[in-house]
């Protein structure tokens, strides 16, 4: 999960022998455009499914804060990620940790 209530990660550049990197969701809600992960030999995570998500240069990945999620593991090649976080001004409405970003003005 991410401290935001929305997060863009956007992809800038990657290499052609790129090998791994996808990020994968954790979720029972079917992300739209996002194949299902078939052929993981655990993709129910206990009853949870898992989705996979490519990195394409000039893409980006837009999903809630709270999504559960995790970067796999780089295997070879590069990549060049911005993430940009963002949470509602109003914390009544927001159900992100802000302990990592908020500071009290002064």
């Amino acid at each position: 999960m991410d401290p935001s209530d929305i997060t863009v990660n956007f992809c800038l550049e990657r290499s052609d022998d790129l090998v791994g990197s996808h990020v994968l969701f954790f979720g029972e809600k079917q992300l739209t455009g996002v194949k299902r992960d078939e052929d993981s030999a655990d993709n129910t995570n206990g009853g949870c499914k898992q989705y996979l998500v490519a990195q394409e240069a000039g893409f980006a990945t837009v999903h809630y804060g709270g999504h559960w999620h995790q970067t796999m593991e780089l295997k070879h090649g590069r990549r060049t990620n911005v993430v940009l976080t963002y949470c509602f001004t109003d914390p009544s409405k927001s159900e992100a940790s802000r302990t990592c970003y908020a500071t009290e003005a002064t």
